[in-house]
């Protein structure tokens, strides 16, 4: 009898570091909360729901591998569906960090980090298409430009709200 305890609890540990190996290897990086290799993510609970607005590129291939900046939506911060992308099809810039989407006269603002510079973007749906402050699409050759913040390689905005209502920019800039 006193034999057989060491033995079952022995073989239970040993269940138990299996069945934990097995759920590591299947999710190295632990369970995603977003079911796609998205970076530089900006998540913000509007209404009771929650946006995520990120850049998307291949594992370790930087902006190599760029695609579309991304939003996903959830209500319950678990189960994600896929919104699309949140500027027009021509879209053709190199693009990260998205920032959070702002909510301002009833419109929304985002400021993404284009071609190395921020870029103040607009749109009346959570879920885009942004385009710049004029109205145009966003992409080389339309003569959008970027944020009118006069210092060279300006990236990775996020926009803070105060209790008063001022909204602040706090952002990075490269090579200083």
């Amino acid at each position: 009898m006193f034999l057989r305890l060491p033995f079952l609890f022995a073989a239970g540990l040993l269940a138990s570091c299996a069945s934990s190996l097995a759920a590591t290897t299947a999710h190295p990086f632990g369970r995603p909360l977003i079911p796609d290799m998205v970076a530089d993510a900006s998540i913000v609970d509007i209404d009771g729901v929650f946006y995520c607005y990120a850049t998307t590129d291949g594992w370790g291939r930087h902006l190599e591998t760029s695609g579309t900046p991304v939003v996903w939506k959830s209500r319950d911060f678990v189960n994600w569906s896929f919104e699309g992308s949140i500027f027009p099809d021509n879209f053709n810039s190199k693009y990260w960090a998205p920032s959070a989407p702002v909510k301002h006269d009833g419109r929304y603002y985002l400021f993404p980090t284009l071609d190395g510079k921020i870029t103040a973007t607009v749109s009346d749906h959570l879920t885009g298409p942004f385009r710049t402050l004029d109205g145009k699409d966003i992409f080389p050759g339309t003569g959008w430009s970027p944020f009118p913040i006069e210092q060279k390689s300006t990236i990775d905005a996020e926009i803070f709200r105060d209790d008063d209502g001022q909204f602040y920019m706090f952002y990075s800039r490269r090579r200083m």
